[in-house]
């Protein structure tokens, strides 16, 4: 009886021994996997090895992060980056879309992948696969920053791609564009925009630096030697824009430029008119040489060019070309207009003399001058000369007509002297000129049926209450081209004073000597008459004058 329970014991015994070994080689088995191996692994694996750096479990569930496609992917990009490196080259826009072909790729292969293999064969990388990001000595002077909106990639340490609003500066340079590449060993970028499924671009590459503001289509620029290569460049210098079709920056801020155009047009993206330009050296601020140039009107070529042109800017006051403006007059067909010279005679007064001249014989000049003088006074005046020509010679529509206009206006500091006071006011202009100028179309001038000119000067005598004064009047009715002219008008005056008061007051005040007086005599000289025969008229028998005397007494 014993002995089979002797049997029985060992039994159980035994099976219990078989079934603790397993559990006892599972524990030794993880507690040696739990060691830090001694083997060489990469630094992704060292990180997933330390449980204090990253919780496995959580990142076994989160399905984003895929070692093997991440690995995979990284080693895709080195490959396409290394082979389509002479590309960018060439083409940055070529190598721009075949790296965000690659990067679609690749994110949608760790999109098909959503769990974590944890097999170690998976995890335990070799250090072939991986590659050490060194940082690479560049010879720059500053800090090159560099930014982007939708994705920013680096491959390596020698190249950077940035997608949507990306920006790179350098210093005061700065460069902006939809699409930008820099390379850190050679401090090249290549810049362009965006094009559209329609064929439209946004975000083209704007680079400014201390000269100004640089618009192109593409761009390639090298920090370290300050050259670069620009097309479509667009440039605000002056009071005018430029374009060119190819541009080249020099290290000295110089650009030479060829099939460039300027013009002076508010829409410059499209001119309606402007300098076609078949070479240019532009100085950013300082001036463009151009070498043989053509007008172009409404993308017509005219028969108007130049062997060389020099356009000179300048941010102070100084003498230069005023460039012109062209269009076309129905009645007097294309025009070049409003341009000329500015003499910048000193500081106080300048000249701007502008011309005119249009293809069917009619022509203008115009002179304009400002004068100041601080504490004393200020003005400008202004004078154009007009002939209008209209239809053709010998034809009973044909009509040549001249007119003119005067323009001046001066005013008075009122501390410049206490004792006289000069001012005038002065629109004279014959009764066609609105209607032949092509200013008055878009002004209140041309529906204007008077103008008034009228010039004053008044005078005090020192120590005394008399005073003189001389004003002259100008009245001119457009319609009927009719004058009403009053000059001079003499005005004297007394103020009020009382001229029977004793000096020594001796006893109380006599009634006589609280009568006061003054004193007002005017003279006036006038004559109304049509503009044409105005100068015939004669100054005895057509023109109306008079006195008048003004002696009131309290």
């Amino acid at each position: 009886m014993r002995r089979p329970l002797i049997y029985i014991l060992g039994i159980v015994i035994i099976g219990l021994v078989i079934a603790c070994n397993p559990t006892r080689k599972g524990r030794l088995n993880h507690n040696r996997e739990s060691q830090p191996s001694n083997t060489l692994v990469s630094p992704l694996q060292s990180i997933i090895n330390d449980s204090s750096a990253l919780d496995i479990k959580s990142m076994l569930e989160d399905s984003t992060l895929n070692i093997d496609s991440t690995l995979t992917d990284i080693a895709a990009i080195d490959s396409v980056a290394d082979a389509d490196s002479t590309l960018w080259q060439e083409s940055p826009s070529d190598s721009i879309a075949s790296k965000s072909a690659v990067l679609n790729k690749a994110t949608k292969h760790n999109e098909q992948n959503d769990s974590l293999s944890t097999e170690s064969d998976s995890v335990t990388q070799d250090r072939s696969s991986f590659k050490r990001i060194r940082r690479q000595e560049v010879d720059l002077d500053n800090m090159v920053n560099f930014s982007a909106k939708d994705s920013l990639v680096m491959i390596g340490q020698s190249n950077a791609f940035m997608y949507g609003s990306g920006s790179v500066t350098y210093g005061d340079i700065k460069l902006n564009a939809a699409q930008i590449r820099m390379e850190m060993d050679s401090t090249n970028v290549y810049a362009m925009g965006h094009t559209d499924s329609i064929g439209n671009t946004s975000e083209n590459p704007v680079f400014s630096d201390k000269s100004g503001e640089y618009e192109s289509k593409t761009m390639k620029y090298n920090f370290k030697s300050q050259r670069g290569y620009i097309t479509d460049v667009i440039t605000e210098q002056g009071e005018g824009y430029l374009q060119g079709g190819a541009a080249k920056k020099m290290d000295d801020g110089s650009f030479f430029i060829k099939d460039g155009k300027y013009t002076t047009c508010s829409d410059h993206d499209c001119p309606h008119f402007y300098m076609q330009i078949t070479k240019a050296k532009m100085k950013p601020k300082s001036n463009i040489v151009t070498g043989p140039a053509y007008m172009v009107l409404a993308d017509v070529p005219l028969p108007l060019a130049v062997p060389f042109g020099y356009f000179p800017f300048s941010q102070d006051y100084s003498s230069g070309i005023i460039f012109p403006t062209f269009g076309e007059d129905y009645n007097r067909g294309f025009y070049i207009r409003d341009g000329g010279y500015y003499f910048a005679l000193s500081d106080y007064v300048d000249l701007a003399l502008r011309g005119e001249v249009y293809t069917k014989g009619s022509w203008g000049i115009n002179a304009h001058s400002s004068y100041t003088k601080r504490y004393k006074f200020r003005g400008t005046f202004d004078i154009s000369y007009i002939t209008t020509v209209t239809g053709d010679k010998g034809t009973p529509d044909y009509s040549k007509q001249n007119n003119f206009k005067v323009a001046w206006t001066h005013t008075q500091d009122a501390k410049a002297n206490p004792n006289m006071n000069f001012s005038a006011s002065v629109d004279f202009a014959t009764s066609g000129y609105s209607r032949n100028d092509l200013n008055s179309y878009y002004n209140n001038s041309f529906t204007e049926n008077t103008k008034s000119s009228t010039v004053n000067m008044t005078y005090r005598f020192p120590g005394t209450k008399w005073s003189i004064s001389a004003t002259g009047n100008v009245s001119q009715r457009t319609q009927d081209s009719t004058l009403s002219v009053s000059l001079p008008n003499l005005t004297v005056t007394l103020s009020q004073v009382a001229p029977f008061k004793r000096k020594r007051k001796v006893g109380g005040e006599k009634w006589y000597e609280k009568i006061k007086l003054s004193y007002s005599g005017q003279f006036q000289n006038s004559l109304t008459a049509h503009q044409d025969e105005f100068f015939k008229k004669n100054l005895i028998k057509d023109w109306r004058n008079g006195m008048k005397h003004s002696v009131p007494i309290s």
